[in-house]
């Protein structure tokens, strides 16, 4: 008898599993061809459809060129002129 009942739950089990996959499948694809058909809007004006575009690379600002640098001796790395120390190992330059 214990048999019997395992083997019908296993199947009942099965069956509803095959349901909810069969489910879901019809979902996502319904989902899937709801977004195929749905025009998409490809001119827009604001900032996230002109960076698409590469729009906003016209819109960069150039930043001014620096002035001289000092390089520092112990790590070799560049400082604006005129400071005292090293901003990378804090040697006195």
């Amino acid at each position: 008898m214990l048999p019997l009942f395992c083997l019908v739950v296993i199947l009942v089990t099965g069956i509803l599993i095959w349901v909810v996959v069969k489910r879901g499948n019809r979902t996502a694809q319904d989902y899937l061809e709801k977004q195929e058909s749905t025009p998409r809007e490809t001119e827009g004006t604001n900032a996230n459809s002109r960076w698409a575009r590469g729009d906003l690379l016209s819109e960069r600002t150039t930043t001014p060129p620096a002035g001289p640098a000092t390089i520092c001796p112990s790590c070799g790395a560049e400082n604006p002129a005129g400071t005292a120390h090293c901003q990378s190992c804090g040697q006195t330059l």
